[in-house]
């Protein structure tokens, strides 16, 4: 993409960005795009905490929820590199005291939702805080009673399923896995302020979650600082859209900088299951959503967790990573997202507004 035009487009995307904020009465978001893996655009919206009145910066860190399993097909790919484990690996040459029909499934299909786990046990109460997260042994308990559907079957979704990859982690390091994580994919990385977890002792900018208006007419401010324990490989992580702009950007075989190799890098590009009951195309890889918007393929992940709610990309083409994070339960991130793209394809097919266009803004 011309660099006059993506700087054209990157002003027009940070008022409309705000303008929608305004418009849509949502408390606040954070924004990054890079460009060949430089940070282009960096900034917060809105509000940290409505109560409060605390100005967002680019700088606060937010739940992003689901964006971990991006995190966590990482760490798998990175073990396989070490040559700890391969992909075709069942689940249970790692994890012992599992059901015999879960001890079969391999990580590639655990990786890919294809493996007919549950998706998140006979109780979701702890995506309502209804209750704590998961503990290991709450998790191995409910994984007792078998799968839900028989592997290969067809795409569906599993937190439970990358919990037990978390499991296989941690059985073949030796260690915890957000220890690992940290040491391994996160500082490696060089992304500040994330975290695979909320973390006792770890300091923190964390922004407020927010419910939306419904059902009580008014919005309901949701901490978020509650740990997500065995649930965390699924979506713990606490990051900045600058981080998730960069980690996402690093997964392209072309990038300069990246914890993982080029062939596990080319492993995450390919599309395995493709997503029932869609509205447009889409698939799932190892950890990575894949979809394509008006020609320009993209691979990515979206997340939701109490009060909070997130959606980021790479255009492996354009090289160009984008990271939209809210701090609302109502926030619209994905069309959110899908409207930056919008931008960027306008100022890359017409240019940088000229003399005679440039006052035509708004």
């Amino acid at each position: 993409m011309d660099p006059k035009a993506l700087r054209a487009a990157l002003r027009y995307i940070e008022s409309w960005l705000a303008f929608q904020l305004r418009a849509l009465e949502r408390p606040g978001m954070t924004v990054a795009v890079s460009h060949k893996q430089r940070i282009v655009l960096e900034l917060g919206l809105g509000e940290a905490d409505i109560l409060k009145k605390t100005p967002m910066t680019a700088h606060h860190q937010l739940r992003i929820a689901s964006h971990s399993k991006s995190f966590t097909a990482a760490a798998i790919l990175r073990l396989r590199e070490q040559g700890l484990l391969n992909l075709d690996d069942p689940v249970g040459r790692h994890v012992k005291g599992l059901h015999a029909d879960v001890a079969k499934v391999r990580l590639s299909q655990l990786l890919s939702h294809s493996a007919g786990v549950a998706r998140d046990g006979p109780d979701a109460g702890q995506f309502q805080d209804r209750h704590p997260y998961l503990d290991r042994e709450q998790v191995l308990r409910d994984l007792g009673g078998g799968l839900a559907i028989a592997p290969n079957t067809r795409f569906k979704y599993s937190n439970h399923g990358f919990a037990l990859l978390g499991l296989a982690i941690e059985a073949v390091t030796g260690e915890p896995y957000a220890d690992w994580m940290q040491r391994e994919i996160i500082e490696p990385a060089g992304l500040k302020d994330t975290l695979p977890d909320v973390l006792p002792g770890k300091r923190m900018r964390l922004a407020s979650g927010h419910s939306g208006r419904l059902l009580l007419g008014r919005r309901v401010l949701v901490p978020g600082d509650n740990p997500t324990r065995a649930i965390a490989p699924a979506g713990g992580f606490v990051s900045t859209a600058a981080a998730v702009a960069n980690f996402y950007a690093q997964l392209l075989p072309t990038a300069r900088h990246s914890v993982l190799s080029v062939d596990s890098r080319r492993e995450l590009m390919r599309r395995h299951a493709q997503v029932p009951h869609s509205s447009l195309p889409s698939w799932y890889g190892l950890g990575v959503m894949h979809g394509s918007y008006q020609g320009w393929d993209w691979v990515g992940h979206t997340g939701g967790l109490q009060g909070f709610v997130s959606r980021s990309l790479v255009l492996p083409q354009q090289e160009i990573a984008i990271s939209i994070l809210a701090n609302s339960q109502d926030a619209f991130t994905w069309p959110w997202v899908d409207g930056v793209l919008q931008v960027l394809q306008a100022f890359d097919k017409h240019g940088a507004p000229t003399a005679r266009t440039r006052d035509w803004t708004g």
